[in-house]
């Protein structure tokens, strides 16, 4: 069994940085403090057939050890969990619970202080120092994230829930940033208290880590074949395998994620100074949401599409509907246009435009037909060709 002692007494020990990352990404006491445990959490999905067996669970808890390489410890299933410690209270919600990689506080030691030591020992890794995304480093952000990520594929997200009892636990996300590599402008957090169903008590939901899902599958691949069946059932093509890791094309440009300024930073310190431990009332949070650029009515950012690009569009694409081009008659699918006597087309984001502000850019913009535009509506055509066609614009290549 591993013990905190072992970890923290060497400040130069050399913990797996998948690991590492497991324990950055969080930690659950239990109620007599004697254990700490680290989670690895996912639920069943509706955006896939594959239905979420015993068999891969194991395969993933597999994975988990194959990447902690710990010699005294391993990641264990829930029947093992609940055998082995079944009179032990946790001080957390364990119903989505996967696997478990529990440590004893022989040291007696408080989380946030085993934090801190934690902290410093990855301070002092040489990995950390070099300017390229490492194979260590995929695997603490593979620790961090994907032990309890869950996919958005509405708003092309990998999310977690996001836990914190303190500043430096609030903070500690900024190390995939600072030390990771990972791209500023891939990380997004979302904060309970300006969530409009947290303030009104309809659902009280953490506050959620997001990461961009295009720049994750295809850099740092997935662990967890459940979630690769997630990805391959919704269109997603693979890129390579390994044992372990399966690596996906991105459907977007991924040369976009090098921007190291930080909206997450921003945030974080404007949560600091505005909203922890303040009680705010209805007006006072519209205003915070408002600085923020959110919208009243929606928990992304709100920014205003940019006219210049879409009529770029119209102006140097092709007059030629992008999703039926090579079947029908532009005749039968459109109208002339009073003002400029020409076919008239619909500007069409391949990627959401809820998805950020970088996909509004010529190269995620297509022209399509009226109908075609039409029949992507939610719950206006069968799902099946909503996403061959969705596809089928991906494949265009972004051509102009």
């Amino acid at each position: 069994m591993q013990k905190v002692s072992e970890l923290i007494n060497n400040p130069f020990i050399q913990i797996s940085p998948f690991l590492h990352g497991a324990i950055f990404s969080r930690i659950i006491v239990s109620g007599c403090n004697k254990y700490f445990l680290i989670p690895s959490s996912f639920k069943e999905s509706k955006k896939t057939k594959t239905k979420l067996s015993n068999i891969l669970v194991e395969k993933y808890i597999e994975s988990l050890n194959f990447y902690t390489q710990s010699k005294n410890n391993k990641w264990i299933n829930e029947k093992t969990r609940k055998e082995n410690y079944k009179d032990i209270f946790w001080d957390a919600n364990l119903s989505s619970l996967k696997s478990s990689y529990i440590i004893i506080n022989d040291s007696n030691i408080t989380k946030e202080k085993f934090l801190q030591m934690i902290h410093f020992n990855l301070l002092v890794q040489q990995y950390i120092d070099e300017n390229k995304l490492n194979e260590n480093k995929k695997n603490f952000i593979r620790g961090f994230i994907e032990t309890r990520g869950s996919i958005d594929l509405s708003r092309n997200y990998i999310s977690i829930d996001y836990f914190y009892d303190s500043i430096s636990e609030l903070k500690r996300a900024i190390v995939l940033i600072d030390h990771m590599s990972v791209p500023g402008n891939c990380l997004n957090i979302n904060f309970r208290e300006l969530q409009e169903q947290f303030k009104t008590g309809i659902n009280k939901r953490n506050t959620q880590l997001r990461i961009k899902l295009d720049w994750y599958i295809k850099n740092i691949g997935i662990l967890n074949e459940y979630k690769e069946k997630i990805l391959l059932d919704n269109n997603r093509s693979i890129d390579k395998k390994n044992q372990y890791i399966t690596y996906f094309k991105s459907l977007t440009n991924i040369e976009q994620f090098i921007n190291k300024s930080s909206m997450f930073n921003y945030r974080v310190n404007f949560y600091l100074d505005n909203v922890l431990n303040k009680k705010l009332n209805d007006f006072q949070v519209k205003v915070l949401k408002a600085k923020l650029g959110m919208s009243s009515n929606n928990e992304n950012f709100k920014t205003k599409r940019n006219i210049f690009v879409k009529e770029m569009c119209r102006i140097v694409k092709d007059d030629k509907c992008s999703g039926c081009f090579d079947r029908y008659n532009i005749n039968d699918r459109s109208f002339i246009h009073a003002k400029n006597n020409k076919y008239y087309f619909e500007i069409h984001h391949n990627i959401p435009f809820a998805n950020g502000q970088e996909f509004d850019v010529l190269e995620n913009l297509v022209k399509l037909c009226p109908i075609c535009h039409k029949m992507l509506t939610k719950g206006i055509a069968l799902e099946k060709d909503q996403k061959k066609s969705n596809k089928k614009y991906f494949n265009i290549k972004w051509r102009c």
